[in-house]
């Protein structure tokens, strides 16, 4: 074995432990909740049960991590695509409010806790959240996207919340497909009315080509197909 085949079978060897440790460590540090999970709202306002003869607006957005280009972004940026989200919320004055993508505390979002800004700004509403996409530290795609990425549902409510769960999808995906894949769930929260039974609001995003079944509690199924 010549100079040159010893460096380069170093150099192989090298590189496939390194990708045999970065693949560990994901493993290792995997998000992996339970099937349904609690979620506490925070700042959730006290009021009466919803009069159902009453109507109610709601509105869904996908916040897209606050970034307006697939590129590097500023801190100033991010902070002001996510004033410019609370500002249309204000004027829209919608009852209820669904969000996708909103980051807490991500790279490619330059490690801004966006539920944090944006919730300063909309006092008035009670809200919670889950993680969707949560990856210690993502290598590939490289540039804007590696990094940490920590990516959330958020459900906003003006009406006092019951009950919030977090309830995950079901895939057929072998386990190693799931280490960078998306966790994808249902955040879900329940109001009280005045009819007795509960409205309840289902925040849902899918973000991989699957085709699953969703159960509710009296044994209804729903299929989604993507």
């Amino acid at each position: 074995m010549n100079k040159w085949t010893r460096k380069i079978t170093i150099l192989i060897l090298i590189v496939g432990f390194t990708i045999f440790l970065y693949v560990g460590f994901l493993i290792a540090f995997r998000y992996n909740p339970d099937d349904a999970i609690f979620v506490e709202t925070l700042n959730n306002p006290l009021t009466r049960p919803l009069p159902t003869q009453q109507n109610f607006t709601i509105s869904t957005l996908n916040v897209k991590s606050g970034i307006s280009v697939l590129d590097f972004v500023q801190v100033d940026e991010v902070i002001n695509n996510i004033t410019f989200l609370a500002e249309d919320i204000l004027a829209e004055k919608n009852d209820f409010i669904f969000l996708q993508e909103l980051d807490k505390r991500s790279t490619r979002s330059q490690n801004i806790n966006q539920l944090l800004l944006l919730t300063n700004m909309l006092s008035m509403y009670g809200y919670s959240s889950a993680s969707n996409v949560k990856i210690n530290y993502l290598v590939l795609p490289m540039g804007p996207y590696e990094g940490i990425v920590n990516q959330n549902l958020v459900n906003l409510s003006k009406y006092t919340v019951v009950e919030s769960t977090r309830v995950k999808l079901p895939v057929d995906f072998p386990w190693y497909k799931t280490v960078i894949a998306p966790d994808d769930a249902m955040l879900i929260s329940r109001i009280k009315t005045t009819a007795g039974p509960e409205l309840v609001l289902i925040n849902l995003q899918i973000i991989r080509l699957i085709a699953t079944y969703i159960r509710f509690s009296k044994g209804n199924w729903v299929k989604i197909k993507v």
